[in-house]
């Protein structure tokens, strides 16, 4: 997020690239637990919690209804 922020980003990308990572943190734990991917269920556990930490950005961040571009 920090690097999207100093390229330029505004809030909106930034948040959906956080989202994205989430999203791609729970899929990665999805597979492990059902056995389709051969990584350690706990790494993937931090990875998880790291990725559902809050940030600033979210709780300062009002995105209305404008759509923010680059």
């Amino acid at each position: 997020i920090r690097a999207a922020t100093l390229a330029g980003y505004g809030a909106r990308p930034c948040l959906r690239g956080l989202w994205l990572a989430r999203c791609d943190a729970v899929l990665h734990l999805a597979e492990a637990l059902t056995g389709r991917t051969a990584d350690a269920p706990p790494a993937l556990r931090t990875r998880l919690r790291r990725a559902w930490e809050p940030i600033l950005l979210e709780r300062v961040t009002d995105l209305g209804d404008g759509d923010e571009t680059v």
